[in-house]
């Protein structure tokens, strides 16, 4: 099934969440295995924690040409950060990442997409650290607190500093990616990809999506039943989507879009 005629990027947020089972490498293994059989090259958001945990997975995906790229520190929220006491643990998780993975880390995404009009000091703070872009902007309202930026730009722009925002792609109030893609029919996946931008368009996944063995709960940190099970539905449809979407036109890992970009087209957003 094609989904789209513009090339797009696939980015993989590789996190745990809260409670969840140790199994980030066996399911990303997986998914890099797919991967390499259809030569495609993603971009991986990690986060800083599981970097030090899991120090092979980072070099593996390294090896396979894909840019690795920074998902927090941990998965806190930003606004649970107060900015000096970030930026000197980013600078340092980093560092720690760059050994590991054996290149810069140029990009950076919030936790829950946690950059937020409450969080304006994180664009200079990401600069001041290093990144050339960020992927951390819902650019619509969302349901949950802190995790959108309406009135930001759709589609890439720059902060004052200077740093690149590659925002997520929005199809009916919905960013495009995550659960969303295993949760909804194929035909409605095939509309969601068709709201994805001209310029830079990326959709974004998580390791938990595919994992198809691991027993349900109810998870801490979520409202309950009903918020855990929709993390746990339809996990089984999670590697034919993948496949599916491999068929399609897919563009290189974002830091190279980011290169690619003429700057001076962008609009710059104050907030």
């Amino acid at each position: 099934m094609r989904l789209a005629q513009d090339p797009f990027t696939i980015t993989i947020d590789v996190e745990e969440y809260e409670g969840g089972s140790s199994r980030v490498e066996d399911v990303m293994d997986s998914v890099l295995d797919l991967c390499e059989t259809s030569n495609v090259q993603i971009t991986a958001f990690v986060v800083g924690e599981l970097a030090v945990k899991y120090p092979k997975l980072i070099q593996r995906i390294a090896n396979g040409g894909h840019e690795i790229a920074l998902h927090g520190i941990n998965h806190q929220t930003i606004d649970k950060w107060a900015p000096k006491d970030f930026i000197s643990e980013c600078k340092s998780t980093c560092s720690r990442l760059s050994d590991l993975a054996g290149q810069k880390i140029y990009g950076f995404r919030a936790p829950l997409f946690s950059m937020n009009p409450d969080t304006s000091w994180l664009p200079d703070g990401l600069s001041e650290c290093g990144f050339s872009y960020s992927s951390s902007v819902v650019p619509i309202k969302q349901l949950r607190s802190g995790t959108s930026y309406p009135g930001a730009p759709k589609t890439a722009f720059l902060w004052p500093s200077g740093l690149v925002e590659l925002p997520a792609a929005t199809a009916w109030g919905l960013p495009v990616g995550g659960a969303y893609l295993r949760l909804f029919p194929k035909v409605l996946v095939k509309r969601m990809i068709h709201h994805l931008p001209k310029i830079a368009p990326w959709v974004y996944l998580h390791p938990y999506d595919f994992d198809c063995d691991e027993p349900f709960r109810v998870l801490p940190g979520t409202s309950g039943q009903i918020e855990s099970r929709v993390l746990f539905f339809r996990r089984k449809v999670m590697k034919s989507c993948l496949q599916e979407l491999v068929k399609n036109n897919i563009g290189p890992p974002l830091i190279e879009v980011v290169k690619n970009l003429r700057l001076a087209d962008l609009t710059t957003f104050t907030g």
